[in-house]
């Protein structure tokens, strides 16, 4: 009786143990590890990081990716029922870091070089073919770079002109002159020993001219620069005409350096050009035979040029007009061109009305490949891509376009450059 007794107490304390004490112990033990695990070592803070608010972010994002100026287009077209391979180059001129720039071979009024040659010594983007040239690379008219006078225009053609960043093709007519001043009486007394120290003259050159004392100031008219001697005229000749005025009759030139003329002596034959001035040569050595020439040694002088061409300035005279307001002008015939009835190789400059430059070449005599354009299919071209005015650069076989110094024409004689005497350079600088 008492073992059943016994054990039903024993069932009864089981029973009150599952039921009260397993659930407190199941809690005691869940509470022990979340006590336990917020014990455990403590972490540093996280670092807490300025979020830009959208405003700042869209600030950011504001800062404008850098954008080519220039956009190259190359086109296959058949027109008139023939092929043809077209380049364009549409620059925008109010990008910033675009600068669009004659060059000349070597840097010279004389010689040929290529294209690529050209454009690799001035880092240029890209390049064309530039105007026309006269025997051994003789600019045929005006040429500008940076302000520099280079040579003269013909008054006969269209100019394409840069200025302050704003293109333009109009006819020059150009008027040189060299504008002079004399010293005071007081510094007059020094002219004669700065001559005498000046630098030997040439083999073929007499002693000084006789100096006389003056304080006069005037203007000399000047007819032509860097161009060679004809008749009685005066010529000025700047290092970009080489070394030598390259004369080949008796001349009486005056040496200037740094804006003073510190010579005037007779010579035979060719004088030579200092590398930091200029000559002023006449060579109507009998106006002023035992007579003092109007300027004198010591005399400051600078040459001006109307319209002025200084500063900001570059300008490369074209051939024909192609496109005048809109409208076609070209003729059948040109001077430099010939005849402007064939299909040839062309290369021409354009102007939108927005003052986007056009470089364009077409190639051509290629059969099955390209034909080439006449005169006004040119213009009619230059029309229907936007140019309000237009002129002609050389072509033939000279017609070439380069883009990163890589050839994207196809130039006619055997598929090669051809060398140049000068091009159309664009250049493109990155911040």
């Amino acid at each position: 009786m008492s073992n059943k007794i016994f054990n039903e107490k024993a069932r009864n304390g089981i029973r009150l143990f599952v039921i009260i004490l397993l659930p407190l112990m199941i809690l005691s033990a869940g509470l022990f590890l979340f006590i336990a695990k917020n014990r455990t070592a403590p972490q540093a803070p996280e670092a807490i990081l300025p979020v830009e608010s959208s405003e700042q972010t869209k600030t950011h994002l504001s800062v404008e990716p850098w954008v080519n100026p220039v956009n190259y287009i190359h086109r296959s077209e058949t027109i008139n029922g023939l092929k043809q391979e077209i380049n364009i180059l549409e620059i925008n001129m109010d990008l910033p870091g675009v600068k669009v720039q004659p060059v000349l071979s070597f840097d010279l009024i004389y010689g040929f070089e290529l294209l690529s040659e050209m454009a690799g010594r001035k880092n240029a983007y890209a390049a064309v073919t530039g105007g026309f040239f006269r025997d051994f690379g003789l600019p045929s008219g005006m040429v500008v770079i940076d302000g520099e006078l280079i040579s003269l225009s013909t008054g006969q053609y269209p100019v394409f002109i840069i200025e302050n960043g704003r293109a333009r093709l109009s006819e020059v007519n150009s008027i040189l002159t060299v504008e002079y001043t004399g010293k005071t009486p007081q510094e007059e007394a020094g002219r004669a020993d700065h001559a005498a120290a000046s630098a030997g003259a040439a083999d073929n050159a007499s002693v000084d001219k006789p100096v006389a004392v003056s304080s006069a100031a005037g203007i000399l008219e000047v007819d032509n620069i860097n161009f060679p001697a004809k008749g009685k005229q005066t010529i000025v000749y700047t290092p970009a005409y080489g070394r030598s005025n390259r004369a080949e009759a008796a001349n009486i030139t005056a040496t200037v350096e740094n804006g003073i003329v510190v010579r005037i002596a007779d010579y035979s034959r060719e004088a030579d050009i200092p590398r930091n001035g200029m000559l002023i040569s006449f060579f109507d050595t009998k106006r002023y035979a035992g007579i003092e020439l109007p300027i004198r040694v010591g005399d400051s002088v600078s040459l001006v040029h109307e319209p002025d061409m200084t500063g900001d300035v570059m300008a490369y005279e074209c051939g024909c007009w192609l496109v005048r307001d809109g409208v076609s002008v070209v003729k059948d015939k040109d001077a430099w061109v010939g005849v402007l009835t064939n299909r040839d190789p062309r290369t021409a400059v354009g102007i939108k009305e927005d003052g986007t430059v056009l470089l364009i070449t077409v190639d051509g005599r290629q059969a099955g490949y390209s034909a080439g354009f006449t005169g006004k299919e040119l213009a009619e071209y230059l029309i229907n891509c936007g140019a309000r005015d237009a002129a002609m650069l050389d072509g033939g076989a000279s017609t070439q376009m380069l883009l990163e110094g890589k050839l994207v024409s196809r130039p006619s004689h055997k598929g090669e450059e051809r060398p140049l005497a000068g091009g159309i350079l664009v250049l493109l600088e990155r911040d």
